[in-house]
């Protein structure tokens, strides 16, 4: 019993039909294209204002600081804040009681624990500085971080009346001790200048009706000098 087989003929595509498809694809692009820009105009502000925090961030010295180590931040937070006329005291990196840093300004004492994190930082943190403020006897207490903090952190802080400092708020301080020190240097600069300049003699060229007239005191001795001889035996 012989069986038939039939073998299906390979489809051939016509060129002109992947070509004619191309154009029409190319066509729909070329009367849309309008339509892409307008798509991106929302993303704008926000892009606009990402370039500006990373150049802010720059400025402050951000970058810098996410390289330091836990407690080198925590040195230059005391050089900070001592910039800004605290008296600092670092305490030790073991047995610290939640506090790394405890800040004095007249009678008030604040506690500070200073998180350098790539990671947001959470409750426990608000916890150790809560405990660390009784601990300490402080008036108030602070955590600083060149991250951020959880809304969980941020509800317990608020509870508790814990000051946070995340990543924009330092870099405000920052920026606004650099923009301080910088109206401080100008000012002298300034007053330097104007010392400089005072007392400075002031001579005038003597005139024909400046002889034999008594001349101010700084002109004097200049006036003098030009009287002729029979001027002055008059």
């Amino acid at each position: 019993m012989s069986v038939l087989v039939t073998v299906a003929e390979p489809t051939i595509i016509d060129a002109r039909w992947f070509w004619d498809g191309i154009f029409v694809a190319l066509k729909a692009l070329l009367t849309i294209w309008w339509v892409f820009p307008l798509m991106l105009i929302p993303t704008i502000p926000a892009m606009v204002l990402r370039l500006w925090e990373i150049r802010m961030y720059a400025k402050a010295g951000l970058p810098e600081i996410d390289r330091m180590t836990g407690r080198q931040f925590e040195e230059w937070l005391a050089r900070f804040f001592r910039s800004r006329g605290y008296d600092v005291a670092l305490t030790p990196e073991q047995g610290d009681y939640g506090a790394d840093l405890i800040l004095k300004k007249g009678p008030v004492t604040t506690v500070v624990q200073a998180k350098r994190r790539s990671g947001k930082v959470g409750v426990s943190a608000i916890q150790e500085i809560t405990a660390a403020k009784g601990y300490y006897k402080a008036d108030s207490a602070m955590v600083v971080t060149n991250s951020f903090f959880t809304k969980e952190a941020i509800e317990l802080a608020r509870r508790n009346n814990v000051v946070l400092w995340n990543r924009n708020k330092l870099k405000d301080e920052i920026l606004a001790e650099q923009a301080k020190k910088a109206a401080a240097r100008n000012q002298s600069s300034t007053k330097r200048v104007a010392v400089k300049s005072v007392g400075k003699p002031m001579v005038y060229a003597p005139t024909p009706s400046d002889v034999g007239r008594r001349a101010p005191c700084h002109q004097l001795s200049h006036v003098t000098a030009t009287i002729s001889k029979t001027d002055r035996r008059r």
